[in-house]
């Protein structure tokens, strides 16, 4: 198992734990790395969604959308 991989599981179970919009925008991020990038799309997504929920600012994770939807991340 490569690094990557692992830190895909340990994102997912931070996330079971406590779905907090940095940890969604983390698993997108590794996801995009993996290159998985209509999951890392989506992962983001829920990210921004999390980040309004929580009353965050979400323009960090709209530009890091952007960035994965046309792969200069």
């Amino acid at each position: 198992m490569n690094h990557l991989t692992k830190a895909m599981l340990w994102s997912r179970r931070s996330i079971e734990l406590k779905p907090f919009a940095g940890y969604y925008d983390t698993l997108a991020h590794i996801l995009y790395r993996m290159g998985y990038y209509e999951e890392a799309i989506s992962t983001q997504q829920k990210a921004i969604e999390k980040a309004k929920a929580e009353n965050m600012p979400t323009t960090n994770f709209e530009k890091e959308l952007k960035k994965i939807k046309t792969k200069t991340l």
